[in-house]
């Protein structure tokens, strides 16, 4: 089943979690190094992979680097 990746940038990780389920996701997370806060507060997502409106499957791995 193939949705639409939805933003989850700016999002704390449970919020996020939930978007994502809702949208049928059930992959994995890869937890890349954080980096500098700039626009974000501490623990919101600031970098995903797959990019906001990429098609991918249920199973997709998803890449996210975490403001510090």
């Amino acid at each position: 089943m193939l949705f639409a990746m939805p933003d989850i940038t700016g999002m704390f990780w449970a919020e996020a979690e939930q978007v994502l389920g809702a949208a049928g996701w059930s992959g994995s997370v890869v937890k890349e190094p954080d980096v500098a806060a700039g626009e974000y507060s501490a623990n919101q997502i600031a970098f995903q992979s797959p990019a906001p409106g990429q098609p991918v499957e249920a199973t997709t791995k998803i890449t996210v680097r975490f403001a510090q």
